[in-house]
């Protein structure tokens, strides 16, 4: 009996890979196989995303991808049968500097100029919004109602059930160990079970981009890195109905979860690596951080139990890397999020299932966010970053 045959195989099942497949077959792709390494699906980051989703970013080529994504959240129930919990309560980014107010204002001008629903809002404005901000010297800040947030692994899950009954089939426990080619093209994946034949091969692979990318000789700069996470128990001081609060000062992140506030700060220190392990230690790192400009958190009890650690897969200029590898015709590149990929989810699944059945896309410009790019020296800087 021969080897199986598949028209596109997606290695990773989390929300890319499971996007990707799902519209792939939507646009009537044939067969479709996703191999996921782990022993259940969604099993990676994606079910440990803080689920922020947001249109305010500093560059043209992420506030388009958040664009495309946005309708269909806002219409995920409908079309996937699941829901979200998606809640668009905003992010509200607030400064107390200079500095702050200067960069929120370039970005105000960019996300505005591409349509993106962002005002400005004053102090006075900005304490109504959220009473338990410290005022002393705010300056300000910007303001989207249409960001918001969402439950990652229910999204990725809908994307996955929806492409299963379209035909797609996604096989858990099965890992890929070796990308096979011939004559500079790629011919099929090799499992510790079987060889599976494909021309067309997308590394969906989420913190392991890189890892996979070697199997097939392509280097890419997308490094795994550890975020934290932190829960803490029921408290009702705290709306509910808040909007994600950033403090742009000291890039602290805070929402509302089921009564309790979910926090996060990136430390900027913290090394690549696959560490998983939750470090008590961040709950006095957070205090720290939290107690000027919101002191009421200081009355928080954190629950260590319920707080954990994610992967963001971060490049050098906190953009994905999405297309054909140049070297490689059919080994096609989702990847390098750097903590955007849920909310870029929908976005990437179209683009890369044009460029895979098409050449090409016409919902945005891919150029941007070719793999060549660092080689080349053309990178596209993200300024914020969470």
């Amino acid at each position: 009996m021969g080897a199986r045959s598949y028209d596109v195989i997606v290695i990773g099942a989390g929300i890319i890979g499971l996007s990707v497949a799902y519209y792939l077959k939507k646009q009537k792709c044939r067969k479709v196989l996703v191999l996921e390494k782990e022993d259940s699906w969604i099993a990676g980051s994606t079910a440990r995303a803080n689920g922020g989703f947001r249109q305010q970013f500093s560059t043209p080529i992420n506030i388009r991808l958040s664009q495309i994504s946005l309708p269909v959240f806002k219409h995920f129930e409908e079309e996937f049968r699941t829901d979200i919990a998606f809640r668009q309560r905003g992010y509200l980014f607030l400064t107390a500097t200079r500095e702050g107010d200067l960069a929120l204002h370039r970005n105000l001008r960019i996300q505005q100029s591409h349509g993106v629903p962002v005002e400005w809002v004053t102090a006075e404005d900005l304490l109504e919004m959220v009473p338990f901000v410290a005022a002393e010297n705010l300056r300000g800040g910007t303001f989207c109602p249409e960001d918001g947030y969402a439950d990652s692994y229910s999204i990725a899950e809908g994307f996955g059930q929806r492409a299963r009954q379209l035909g797609a089939e996604i096989e858990t426990g099965h890992p890929v160990v070796e990308i096979q080619t011939a004559s500079g093209q790629v011919t099929g994946v090799r499992t510790p079970r079987e060889t599976i034949q494909t021309g067309r091969l997308i590394n969906a692979t989420g913190p392991y981009a890189a890892v996979t990318g070697q199997m097939a000789g392509i280097e890419i700069p997308a490094q795994p890195v550890r975020r934290m996470l932190l829960m803490s128990e029921d408290f009702p001081e705290i709306s509910e109905e808040i909007p994600m609060v950033i403090d742009a000062d000291s890039g602290v992140v805070l929402r509302k979860e089921s009564g309790k506030i979910l926090m996060s700060w990136s430390d900027p220190e913290e090394p690549p690596g696959f560490n998983l392990e939750f470090d008590p230690s961040f709950v006095e790192v957070l205090a720290e951080k939290t107690a000027d400009r919101f002191p009421l958190l200081q009355q928080v009890r954190i629950n260590p139990r319920r707080s954990w650690a994610g992967l963001y897969s971060v490049t050098p200029d906190h953009h994905c890397i999405l297309g054909e590898a140049p070297n490689l015709p059919g080994f096609f590149l989702a990847n390098g999020f750097s903590g955007h990929g849920m909310m870029h989810a929908p976005a990437v699944g179209m683009i890369i299932s044009d460029l895979v059945l098409e050449g090409t896309t016409r919902l945005v410009d891919p150029h941007p966010l070719r793999l060549s790019r660092f080689e080349e020296g053309d990178l596209v800087e993200e300024t914020v970053v969470l």
